[in-house]
């Protein structure tokens, strides 16, 4: 697919949304949306990681 392909149809999908949802709503899910990128860079992958090994750890031994 090439990038003026996908920039159609990303810009069709948001101009959908932005008539469908209006622009105040759209303007929130993009805010959130902002929010969950920033807290996903600033946590610690290898905290993550750490945490599911002990999860999936636990599992496997009951």
């Amino acid at each position: 697919m090439s990038r003026a392909t996908l920039g159609l149809i990303i810009g069709a999908l948001i101009g959908l949304i932005l008539v469908t949802l209006g622009f105040w709503k759209f303007l929130l899910i993009g805010f959130c949306a902002l929010i969950g990128l920033v807290v996903t860079q600033l946590i610690d992958v290898s905290l993550i990681k750490g945490w599911l090994n002990q999860l999936l750890n636990r599992t496997e031994r009951s």
